[in-house]
C-alpha cells in the first residue's frame, strides 16, 4: 500500500541529539552482546543502524562512532512543518534467523525479531524505516 509522508534529514548530529530525537521511542538495534529492543541507548551502538518508532513517526539512524546521520520519518501530520514529501510502501518483513546461515553465532538464548514492519520510501535510491518489531 503506497501513501504519502514527510521525510526530515537532521544530518550528521552528535549521539545526544540521538538520544533526545528518539525519546519516547521504542528502539531496535544489536550490539556484540545481540539484539536489543527498548529505549535509545545512552552511548552509539557498536552497530551500522538503530530504528526507532512510535505510532506514525518513524527514526532511522546510520551510527558513526558517537556520532550518527538520522532521518525521521512522519507518516501523518502537517505537510507544512518542514522536510520533503515522499511517497512510501508499508509492507511485512521477515528477519533471518540463526538457524538460515546468513548471521554469525548468536549469544546463548537470543531471541531475533521474526517480523518487522518496514516503511520504505519510494524513488530511484530507496530508504528503509522500522515501524515496529514482532517476536
Amino acid at each position: 500500500m503506497e501513501a504519502t509522508a514527510r521525510l526530515i534529514g537532521h544530518g550528521l548530529v552528535p549521539w545526544e541529539r540521538v538520544v533526545e530525537l528518539a525519546d519516547g521511542l521504542s528502539c531496535a538495534w544489536a550490539d556484540y552482546q545481540g539484539f536489543h529492543l527498548g529505549r535509545c541507548p545512552a552511548a552509539a551502538p557498536p552497530s551500522s543502524h538503530l530504528w526507532g518508532w512510535s505510532g506514525n513517526r518513524l527514526l532511522r539512524v546510520l551510527v558513526d562512532g558517537e556520532q550518527a546521520i538520522v532521518g525521521e520519518l512522519l507518516l501523518a501530520g502537517p505537510v507544512d512543518g518542514g522536510g520533503e514529501s515522499v511517497t512510501v510502501a508499508e509492507r511485512q518483513l521477515r528477519t533471518y534467523a540463526p538457524e538460515d546461515g546468513r548471521i554469525g553465532a548468536q549469544p546463548s538464548g537470543q531471541l531475533f525479531p521474526g517480523v518487522v514492519h518496514a516503511v520504505e520510501v519510494q524513488g530511484e535510491m530507496p530508504v528503509l524505516f522500522v515501524a515496529d518489531v514482532q517476536r
